[in-house]
């Protein structure tokens, strides 16, 4: 909880006690929460959300059980938390429950880390600690269920979504597209890999239609024609080599960069760390 959130008083705490007592298999319950912004136009309704930690209870059992710990990244670290509580809650017996009721209030504030510089973390160290913790949340479920479906089908969902955040990067922050290129051929190799001759060019083909569907209804690729299509993006991937010390070379020359260089000073002024995430490439 940051300081300036706030829950919905004495009662958020037993809306959620309630919430998951209700049934043993209810493994997290995730309450909504509201975005408070300077205005009413600004409010924006969550529901459904395995992304932030807050409006959210958990078992103790389950969470001991399966070993689930925030790792060392700096950048998305809740995501990847919940991502793991997500897809292990894939069976009958171990369920996320979600509820209407709203319990936490996130005020909205433009000046903060990750909207500051022209929303400059959203293309540097969000997407990197967010692959970072895909690989990790991914590995993880892997090491108890090792045949999970869910997992399986995340993975092509993440390979799907960086595909669509690297084409966002080119258009809209190309300093960061060398490095975020490291970081898509990073979970290639850790995770996509594994499974690519798995999955039908059918499943394959509805799955990048329903996300790119999301996408681009969020308004998040308004404007912007890819520069490169999925089969050739993929056809890449699969030929270019892959070297994980070759991220070093790339910090170094945005270090040097006088334009990079001041992003990144900007970053440290505000009070990002240094790189938004550990600085040996996290795995």
């Amino acid at each position: 909880m940051d300081a300036d959130d706030t829950l919905c008083g004495a009662i958020a705490l037993e809306i959620l006690r309630e919430g998951i007592n209700i049934d043993p298999i209810i493994k997290c319950c995730s309450a909504s929460f509201m975005q408070l912004g300077d205005t009413l136009q600004t409010m924006v309704g969550h529901a459904n959300d395995m992304v932030w930690m807050f409006g959210k209870i958990y078992r103790r059992e389950f969470i001991n059980h399966y070993k689930i710990r925030f790792n060392d990244t700096r950048a998305n670290e809740d995501t990847g938390f919940n991502t793991i509580v997500k897809l292990l809650c894939d069976n009958p017996n171990e369920q996320v429950r979600y509820i209407t009721e709203c319990v936490y209030y996130w005020h909205n504030k433009e000046g903060s880390i990750t909207r500051i510089n022209d929303g400059q973390y959203a293309y540097d160290q969000c997407l990197c600690g967010w692959t970072d913790n895909m690989i990790d949340a991914i590995n993880h479920v892997k090491k108890y269920k090792p045949f999970s479906g869910a997992a399986m089908q995340w993975t092509v969902t993440c390979m799907i979504n960086l595909y669509h955040y690297y084409i966002e990067t080119v258009a809209r922050k190309p300093v960061f597209a060398e490095q975020n290129w490291e970081y898509v051929k990073k979970f290639y190799h850790a995770c996509y890999k594994r499974i690519e001759e798995d999955i039908s060019d059918e499943i394959f083909s509805q799955m990048f239609s329903m996300c790119s569907q999301e996408k681009w209804a969020s308004g998040a690729l308004i404007g912007i024609i890819p520069h490169i299509g999925i089969k050739e993006f993929l056809e890449k991937l699969k030929s270019e080599e892959y070297d994980p010390e070759h991220i070093y070379d790339v910090w170094e020359k945005m270090e040097n960069n006088p334009e990079t260089k001041k992003l990144i000073e900007n970053n440290e002024t505000c009070g990002v760390c240094k790189k938004g995430y550990t600085n040996k490439p996290f795995v």
